[in-house]
This record gives structure tokens, sequence and C-alpha cells, in this order.
């Protein structure tokens, strides 16, 4: 990643299965270096296997967006929440908490 000055600090984490992680359609994670728990409903799934797949979802309050990417295995994201946490996430390594 090239130099950014709206990069404010980078920092990789894994995703486990999301067919595993998700219940019905929801997630509850956190977002390392944040204490709220981010919790989040799907609005729209697309998926063919456990490397391939799109969740699209709104949080709780349906303030916040987020979605994962899924191809071949490579995993990249976004979140963004009222509280101005936005997340760029590329090739995630670390893990989302439930």
């Amino acid at each position: 990643m090239r130099a950014n000055d709206l990069v404010v600090k980078l920092e990789y984490i894994k995703v486990g299965s999301l067919k595993q992680i998700q219940k019905n359609g929801a997630l509850s994670f956190f977002i390392p270096g944040f204490s709220k728990k981010i919790k989040a409903k799907a609005t729209y799934v697309e998926y063919a296997n456990d490397d391939n797949y799109k969740w699209y979802g709104k949080t709780e309050d349906e303030l916040g967006d987020i979605i994962f990417l899924s191809s071949n295995g490579g995993i990249t994201g976004y979140i963004s929440i009222p509280e101005g946490v936005l997340k760029s996430i590329q090739h995630l390594m670390a893990i989302i908490c439930l």
C-alpha cells in the first residue's frame, strides 16, 4: 500500500467461514481497537461456496453498511458505521469475534 494521508492505521484481520459465523443472515463481531460489538443483518447474499460469495448488510440500527466479498478465497470488505469508523479491508488476516 502506498502512503496515503487518509490512512491512519492499517490492520489485518481474519474472517472465518461466512457460512459458520453468520446465523440466519446475522453477523456479530468486533473491530480491533473499537470496543463496541458490531451487529449486522444481511440485505443481500450471493453464495456459491466458502471461497466465492457476496454479503451485503446493514447494522442493527440501520445506520451502517457492511460488505464482504470473496473471490477464490481472497476476501475484501468495507465497514462504515455512524461513529466514524471506516474500514476498507483487503485479504483479511485475524479473527472476527462472535
